[in-house]
């Protein structure tokens, strides 16, 4: 018999309800887990369930392998025929049976990403389409459209402007293009899945006799294809269905996932059953109060109180640098003493990946050895080492690499892998720089006419870059000028990438700025120091100091955990500002950040920008203490600023949602106001240019 006396009395609750469709809210560190496997042994072992007829679905093929070994070490069995698997592999089983109702060979192949691209290209040139955007961006787009579940039918049915149409051709294309070539995408499993159980109410029957018991984890992670499935395949009454996840963790609706498929269960389900888990086993009681304070100020949830299963442990220390320096000398110090003292993990976690940045930079100078986690580190980027490509040339203009990583940086039409080894070619031949290699090339005639106008336009645009003696910054600038860098990321990556991705460049010509303004050498030393960042010996999985975005830290516990550029306009981000359910996702995803944390948690901000909104939520739960800024110009602590809605004086020309003009970059909308007369701010999210913070008096700005 599975002994359930070892669970508390809410996941005991949760485990033996068998009555009816059950919604589990799992507290963060409750051991939803627990209660999954708990529930399958217990249906199996105590209850006498077939295996066979339990379905249990969660996200990652490591997590339902994870879940599998755990039922079966409860059971004390080596084997059994039981599902547990991803919505993906499910569905991948699924289809192979079912593959002749949808037109589908059952000898299909899944293509994986690089597969994906070269289908889309392929497509794309056998009908001579004009795409004007990257493969990347398309496959984004139309992943997008086969998660609200239409095909390339009903997304032409909708178009309605350009660009929608311009997608339902190149989708119709693409989706043409694997069906000749016998091959699905990972979206087409759970499209073609739904559209098989919709089309034929025998298969659809027969699934829905045969599971007896669906589990599905992390609910609120699910999107509408998904649910759509879990719908499908549960009874019509919904009894043996049990879904268990945390609203107050549902982080990714921009990807698709809705907050609200695990807010209408009890709608869906009339008869439906609600069990809170409160108890968390990870962190301390002052790292919960805190979490709670801040999540209780969002209204789409269950409320739920978390009691800690261990002691109050150490209060939350918010640390306030006096600039960013400050912010980071100051996680540096108390990295080095935390791991020297306890040899244990500590992570940085932070709201955007370009935020990275400057801690890396901090711990590189501290001699402290680091792990980024689900991203490259900064400087090994794409854009990145596109833009520095750029600066090596100028710093060294026989550098091989760097002619030809910058060469097609924006891509250029001819310039091909031939025309650039002409140009490598020649140089070795003449033994001359490459800039009048490529010059001697293009007017040579040794390559086509589209290459030769691509090289001069290249060495043009080289030349006029500016002197590499200067300073680094603004040759940076004129490199983004001169190729449109920025434009181009707007225009050709995924939209959902756009963002971080222009933060990545914003946050190089920062630290380019930031080189500039301590004189620490010319464009060579800037060079070196990147060299010497991205050159620290890679660490293995024992590495102390972790390195990742909150998103990528769901799921995972830390003794140690500092979330860090706790400011407006970095988090949240500015563009949440005033859409109620951003906002909401925002303060989530702070939860789950605090939530990692086991013993110790600081939240870090600089002086140099508004305290972040969500350090006032936390403070109100008493658990929150302040840790004195260690410098000779100290900025007001922020409980004397704290964040108390957008500040807005009738002084003031604007007021927060404005639409303003302004001279060089353009239209935008004002986030905040603060100051007053000469030195009076106003912080606007510009359409094209992004964030700005500009003094009134100089700004110039009008109403759009």
């Amino acid at each position: 018999m599975v002994d359930l006396s070892v669970l508390n009395e809410q996941q005991r609750e949760a485990v033996a309800y068998v009555g009816g469709p059950l919604l589990v809210s799992a507290g963060a560190g409750s051991g939803k887990t627990r209660v999954i496997t708990y529930k399958i042994a217990h249906l199996i072992y105590n209850l006498g369930v077939d295996p066979s007829s339990i379905l249990a679905v969660t996200f990652t093929n490591k997590a339902a392998n994870e879940m599998r070994e755990r039922v079966l070490k409860l059971l004390q069995a080596a084997e059994m025929r039981l599902t547990v698997s991803t919505f993906h592999s499910f569905c991948a089983r699924f289809l192979r049976q079912h593959a002749g109702v949808v037109g589908l060979s059952r000898a299909f192949t899944i293509a994986d990403v690089a597969e994906q691209e070269r289908v889309l290209k392929r497509a794309i040139e056998k009908g001579g389409i004009k795409s004007g955007g990257t493969t990347k961006r398309w496959l984004s787009a139309i992943s997008r459209t086969k998660e609200r579940g239409l095909f390339p039918e009903d997304a032409a049915k909708e178009a309605a402007s350009h660009d929608q149409r311009a997608l339902a051709e190149i989708y119709a294309a693409y989706q043409k293009e694997l069906r000749d070539h016998a091959c699905v995408d990972f979206d087409d499993l759970l499209l073609y899945s739904v559209t098989v159980l919709k089309k034929r109410p025998d298969v659809h029957a027969a699934y829905r006799d045969s599971l007896g018991y669906i589990l599905i984890d992390e609910y609120q992670d699910t999107n509408f294809l998904q649910f759509e499935l879990v719908r499908l395949l549960a009874a019509q009454d919904g009894k043996g269905l049990c879904v268990v996840g945390d609203e107050d963790q549902s982080i990714y609706g921009w990807r698709g996932a809705s907050i609200d498929h695990i807010r209408r269960f009890e709608r869906d389900f009339s008869s439906a059953r609600v069990v809170l888990l409160e108890q968390n086993y990870r962190s301390t009681g002052h790292i919960l109060a805190g979490a709670s304070a801040l999540i209780g100020n969002n209204s789409n949830r269950y409320e739920k109180t978390l009691r800690s299963s261990r002691d109050a442990g150490h209060t939350i220390e918010h640390f306030e640098g006096d600039e960013q320096h400050g912010e980071v000398d100051f996680v540096v110090d108390e990295l080095r003493r935390l791991v020297s003292d306890n040899k244990t993990p500590a992570a940085i976690l932070y709201r955007a990946n370009h935020m990275s940045r400057a801690f890396e930079d901090g711990l590189v100078r501290a001699g402290l050895k680091y792990r980024i986690v689900g991203s490259l580190r900064f400087y090994e980027r794409r854009e990145i080492k596109d833009l520095a490509a750029y600066l090596r040339l100028l710093a060294n203009p026989r550098d091989t690499q760097a002619f030809s990583r910058a060469a097609n940086v924006p891509p250029r039409k001819g310039l091909g892998p031939k025309s650039i080894e002409a140009v490598l070619s020649s140089a070795r031949d003449s033994d001359t720089d490459l800039l009048t290699a490529a010059t001697g090339v293009a007017a040579g005639g040794g390559v086509s006419a589209a290459a030769s106008t691509a090289l001069r336009e290249f060495v043009q645009v080289v030349r006029h870059i500016g002197d590499p003696s200067g300073a680094v910054a603004p040759l940076l600038r004129n490199i983004l000028s001169a190729t449109a860098y920025e434009e181009n990321i707007r225009k050709h990556e995924p939209p959902e990438e756009v963002e971080d991705r222009l933060a990545n460049v914003k946050e190089f010509v920062d630290a380019a700025d930031e080189f500039d303004r301590e004189n620490r050498g010319g464009l060579l030393d800037f060079l070196d120091s990147i060299s010497l960042t991205t050159g620290q010996d890679e660490v293995d999985s024992a590495a102390p100091i972790l390195l990742m975005t909150i998103h990528c830290a769901k799921g995972l516990e830390f003794p140690s955990v500092f979330l860090v550029n706790m400011n407006e306009n970095a988090f949240p981000l500015p563009h949440v500002m005033y859409r109620p359910d951003d906002l909401e996702e925002e303060r989530r995803l702070c939860y789950v950040g605090m939530t990692r944390a086991m013993h110790r948690l600081y939240l870090t901000s600089n002086a140099m920008f508004m305290p972040s909104r969500f350090l006032r939520e936390i403070e109100s739960s008493g658990s929150l203490t302040r840790r004195e800024v260690p410098a000779l110009h100290k900025m007001p602590p922020y409980s004397r600023r704290a964040y108390a809605g957008p500040p807005h004086r009738a002084r003031h020309p604007f007021k927060p949602t404005d639409r303003v003009s302004h001279a060089t970059f353009g239209t935008g909308t004002v986030l905040n106001l603060d100051g007053e007369g000469e030195t009076a701010t106003a912080t606007v999210a510009f359409d094209q240019h992004g964030v700005k913070r500009l003094v009134l008096g100089f700004a110039k700005l009008s109403r759009a």
